[in-house]
């Protein structure tokens, strides 16, 4: 059975000691991250491992996909609020504690955009707040073809042979 996916992002941020603080959190719907469910499919699916690797043969590579989307907490709007990302147009009037503060449009290639509602805490909002429009707010990384060493550090010096 497939369900459908909200996911939960947060900003913690160090208070002091052992102490941290949430200062922003976004619930969202999956689909505002990715709809393609066939790519999430494919990534999620069964493939073959590599085995008997290494001196003694008895490593493996599990070879897992790691896919990596925009963090919606990139976005100037959604830093230190909570905020709720949602399909519904009108929740706001289902749960009369939510009101909605944005419009939120994800480019699907030329001139072709799909919509999620964006909902604050009504207290937590002015009164005279204007529901706006957000295009595209998601910061994309640049990002290249290959990927970086994995691990291996740089020590800050040299190390180097004593008499």
């Amino acid at each position: 059975m497939d369900i459908r996916a909200f996911y939960l992002f947060v900003c913690l941020e160090a208070t002091g000691g052992r102490h941290v603080q949430i200062t922003a959190l976004c619930l969202i719907d999956g689909n505002a991250l990715n709809a393609d469910f066939d790519l999430y499919l494919r990534m999620t699916g069964r493939r073959r491992k590599q085995t008997q690797l290494g001196t003694y043969g008895d490593g493996m590579n599990r070879a897992r996909p790691m896919l990596v989307f925009s963090n919606p907490l990139g976005a100037e709007q959604f830093d230190r609020v909570p905020i709720l990302v949602h399909p519904k147009e009108n929740l706001g009037q289902d749960e009369h504690r939510l009101r909605l503060v944005y419009r939120l449009y994800r480019s699907v290639g030329p001139g072709n955009r799909r919509v999620f509602y964006c909902y604050r805490y009504r207290q937590d909002v002015r009164t005279d707040a204007e529901v706006e429009n957000l295009v595209d707010p998601f910061p994309v990384p640049q990002r290249g073809a290959q990927t970086g060493p994995r691990a291996r550090f740089k020590l800050p010096f040299e190390v180097g042979l004593t008499h």
